[in-house]
């Protein structure tokens, strides 16, 4: 079992010919279809704005292609890191992880949000909570009226 849930043996690959990554699209029975990629082949790929969690927020409407360029959005969305790293976020928002390295913390808020914005993905008061947090900023900004 994939640390999203998808079983291995139930992707369909799709390659794509900008940058010759290969996407997975898993169709599991009875299992809404998962999101992974495979754009950092050799190290692990951290998604800044995790698969599971965009696919609850708004990323399950999306086309196959859209869902593609995403998964692999190396540009944006994808970070090279460790393992232990990527299996301690998992499919965490802002408001669950952030990264070890608190000097990175702003920076990583920012890409998340960017990530949340360019993708049209919903963000929930307590990641905006954290980004406040991260940048130095007061988190009073966040709270709901």
């Amino acid at each position: 079992m994939h640390p999203n849930g998808a079983c291995r043996r139930c992707h369909r690959r799709s390659l794509l010919p900008a940058d010759n990554t290969v996407a997975h699209v898993s169709s599991i029975l009875e299992r809404r279809p998962r999101m992974m990629s495979t754009a950092l082949p050799t190290s692990y790929g951290l998604h800044v704005y995790p698969l599971a969690r965009a696919w609850k927020m708004g990323a399950s409407t999306w086309t196959v292609d859209k869902r593609i360029q995403f998964a692999n959005d190396i540009d944006r969305n994808l970070m090279a890191v460790d393992g232990p790293t990527n299996g301690k976020k998992s499919d965490k928002g802002l408001d669950e992880w952030m990264p070890p390295n608190t000097a990175y913390g702003c920076e990583y808020a920012a890409r998340y949000l960017t990530v949340a914005r360019d993708y049209a993905l919903s963000v929930t008061t307590g990641d905006l909570h954290s980004a406040s947090l991260a940048c130095g900023l007061d988190p009073e900004i966040t709270k709901e009226k």
